[in-house]
This record gives structure tokens, sequence and C-alpha cells, in this order.
């Protein structure tokens, strides 16, 4: 599975909004969606944001849907 998708399951898994996701890495709601439609990733500073926010580990956003 693509890492937009993931980023966008993850988020939906734990209720959050593209804002609520953007204060919390201080980043635009902007760059939230621009990640989760493929417009772009976020760099390994913020993926490593997202993965503590979301409680996930970095192997598991990476790899997910992969098997």
């Amino acid at each position: 599975m693509e890492i937009s998708k993931q980023l966008r399951f993850y988020r939906s898994q734990n209720h959050l909004t593209q804002d609520a996701v953007a204060h919390a890495l201080n980043i635009s709601r902007k760059t939230v969606s621009g990640w989760e439609n493929g417009r772009s990733k976020p760099d390994i500073v913020c993926t490593a944001k997202l993965c503590r926010l979301y409680g996930i580990s970095f192997e598991e956003l990476i790899t997910a849907g992969k098997q």
C-alpha cells in the first residue's frame, strides 16, 4: 500500500483531522493533505513524529500492506 493511503488510514484510526495532525506536527494542513493525496511525502523527521503520534513503528508505516 502506498504511504499516502497508510497515512490517511492511521490518521482515521486515531480519530484525528488533518488539521489536528498539522497542529501536532507544527505544519500546515495543506502539507498533511499533500501527503495523503500523494502529491508529496513527509521527510524523515515528520515521519518519525507521525509514527509517535499514531502509536506505530516506522516499519509498520512503511511496510503495511506489502506482506
